[in-house]
């Protein structure tokens, strides 16, 4: 975040500035954690640390959170991956470890909203957590979009012939199965 930015977000009355950290759990600890200071220092108010390579253990991310928060004076969420099944474990223990958020996707390889709707709703007492997501009206959303792309209903080409790919698009596809459809 630097001052042009500060600017633009002080310009359009934005008051929600996050740092969201790409690929987070593979950085060097203090160099993340200057970098999450950094941005509190220049207007952001939250940060997400992303495990894109899906390479945390449940207490491994429980560390990092408690890390970066015990430095860094800004709210911290995470964005598990489930690449070893592991995104909802990864969530529990990073919101005992003391985040204020977990961020979730629809699709693809990160954690499904509705499973963690599900240990909200189960263990949210437990967790000092709540969860008001209305699961339902998000899977709805994302099967209309996913049948738009499917059947090549979109109104025009924005999708070019790779409709004819053969690959069905679910709320379970992978980002690499989305991208063979759209390429």
């Amino acid at each position: 975040i630097n001052e042009h930015n500060k600017m633009l977000a002080k310009e359009s009355k934005c008051d929600n500035i996050e740092l969201f950290c790409l690929d987070a759990t593979r950085a060097d600890r203090e160099f993340l954690k200057s970098v999450c200071s950094a941005a509190f220092s220049n207007g952001a108010n939250s940060v997400t640390l992303s495990d894109d390579a899906g390479i945390m253990m449940p207490d491994e991310i429980a560390e990092m959170v408690a890390d970066v928060k015990s430095d860094c004076k800004i709210k911290v969420a995470v964005a598990p991956s489930n690449a070893l099944q592991l995104a909802a474990a990864n969530a529990v223990a990073a919101i005992k470890a003391g985040a204020d958020g977990v961020e979730t996707a629809v699709t693809g390889e990160f954690l499904n909203p509705a499973v963690l709707s599900d240990i909200i709703r189960q263990k949210g007492a437990d967790l000092k957590s709540e969860c008001a997501l209305n699961c339902a009206g998000i899977h709805r959303e994302a099967d209309e979009v996913l049948a738009i792309i499917n059947e090549g209903s979109h109104g025009g080409d924005v999708l070019g012939d790779s409709i004819n790919s053969g690959v069905k698009l679910t709320a379970a596809s992978t980002m690499s199965e989305v991208c063979e459809v759209v390429r």
